[in-house]
């Protein structure tokens, strides 16, 4: 999941579109399955560090739970 969330925010040229987009996508269905919270996990984090993107709006849409503490 990590390599899929990298080559995704590396490569896109609308960051803060790709997240509403996999978003979307992973909530088309009724439940959304761990791995696919995972991505999503990552991709925020990834766009917020190599894209200095924060998007309050998804943030109240969606609900990430932070990764627990190593």
């Amino acid at each position: 999941m990590i390599e899929l969330a990298e080559r995704m925010s590396r490569n896109s040229r609308h960051p803060q579109l790709m997240l509403w987009v996999a978003w979307l996508v992973i909530g088309a269905n009724s439940k959304t399955a761990d791995d696919e919270a995972l991505l999503m996990r990552h991709l925020v984090r990834l766009v917020r560090e190599w894209h200095e993107v924060v998007d309050e709006q998804l943030a109240h849409v969606v609900a990430i739970d932070p990764p627990p503490s190593r």
